[in-house]
């Protein structure tokens, strides 16, 4: 079988070859767009840095949304799935006025609110915000136990912004988005991933307002609210305020324990004492930059008091984490470590472990309470640590 050959006219060549250059160009134009476009992000270490400090230059007032998904084991005698999820949303507002204050107002109906703030009924509204409290994260070790990735985002409240995506060096920690306001670096949303990679709780901005005269203004009709509410006049049922190591325990007149091991990464970060009806609890808190967990260790004493000083340790873990959401009752699981008995509660996405330790040198029965966010194996070998010193 003969072939014809093809056979194209000059004027055909020239224009084929004129595409071609075109989409050449083209392509190469887009190239050099990206690269400049990634050029223009800020580093991971400048991202954090500038946010920080953002939160003692810049006032800003706005509404955002908080949603939470709680995952629980399933009751017994529930043969369908193993676990269940539960959503629970609702909207604040916040007014933050650099070097002063912080404030969230929860705009939620009261005949709607959520079961977290229904469970605070005996205690009031946890105070204003330190300053240094805002952005939870300790941003060097972040940057040592995780990997950041700076990235565009999508606009939040008609502000352009960065997304930091944060992944853990080491495997089985919480993760998390965070999104910048690309002028401000401010935080406009934040969505926090359990251990398993599961979406447990985010919050996004809104509406966003940085006219420091519009702050001014609602901050000043929310203290008049304040001032008209009964509850601002209530005694505080507790208090908390931090301390040394030394001062924490000539408070609690005990030598205080603390745990041999920590995970990889963590160290302690601060140590409170929270005294609820003259009843002083020693909150120490540890962090690998992003996670926490907290070890709180009081006397024991009457079963009323000791429900009531659990509920306090637990809004105290809830508070300083912002977006941990409710604790759910549960059946606690028994396990014994050194013929110690460990009480061990699984939320989904926080576990909580109790025991009771003697110390007969000292004369002294001490309650500890474990919470946080990492795998059971880890946290039992914080309690391991702990009960080898008894």
């Amino acid at each position: 079988m003969n072939r014809i050959p093809l056979r194209f006219s000059t004027k055909e060549l020239f224009t084929a070859w004129y595409f071609l250059m075109i989409i050449a160009c083209v392509l190469s134009a887009v190239r050099d767009a990206k690269a400049d476009l990634s050029s223009q992000f800020p580093s991971a270490a400048e991202a954090l840095s500038k946010a920080v400090e953002s939160e003692t230059t810049v006032d800003y007032v706005g509404k955002r949304v908080v949603i939470f998904w709680s995952s629980f084991p399933a009751r017994e005698g529930r043969a369908l799935t193993p676990s269940f999820r539960t959503v629970e949303a609702f909207e604040e507002r916040v007014i933050h006025q650099a070097h002063s204050t912080h404030l969230v107002e929860l705009l939620t109906p009261v005949n709607v609110r959520p079961l977290r703030d229904r469970m605070r009924r005996i205690l009031p509204p946890p105070p204003p915000r330190k300053l240094q409290d805002i952005w939870e994260m300790d941003t060097q070790l972040l940057l040592r136990n995780y990997t950041i990735e700076v990235k565009a985002g999508e606009p939040i409240a008609g502000q352009n912004t960065y997304q930091l995506i944060i992944n853990p060096k080491v495997d089985a920690r919480p993760r998390k988005r965070v999104w910048l306001d690309a002028q401000h670096y401010i935080i406009l949303r934040v969505e926090n991933y359990d251990i398993t990679a599961k979406l447990s709780s985010l919050y996004v901005y809104t509406t966003i307002d940085y006219d420091s005269r519009s702050v001014a203004q609602q901050l000043e009709q929310y203290q008049e609210k304040r001032q008209s509410e009964r509850e601002l006049n209530r005694p505080m049922p507790y208090q908390s305020e931090e301390l040394s190591f030394a001062e924490a325990e000539k408070q609690f007149s005990a030598p205080l324990p603390q745990p041999s091991y920590l995970p990889l990464g963590f160290q302690l970060q601060s140590i409170s004492v929270i005294t609820f009806r003259g009843n002083p609890s020693i909150h120490f808190r540890y962090t690998d930059g992003l996670t926490v967990f907290s070890l709180f260790v009081s006397r024991v004493g009457e079963e009323r008091e000791e429900r009531q000083n659990q509920r306090v340790q637990e809004d105290s873990f809830r508070d300083r984490r912002s977006r941990i959401g409710r604790f759910r009752r549960g059946k606690p699981k028994s396990i014994t470590v050194k013929n110690t008995p460990i009480s061990f509660i699984d939320q989904g996405h926080i576990r909580i472990l109790r025991w009771k330790m003697s110390k007969e040198k000292e004369q002294t029965h001490l309650r500890f309470v474990l919470i946080g966010e990492l795998s059971q194996e880890e946290l039992m070998k914080v309690v391991e640590s702990l009960v080898a010193q008894g």
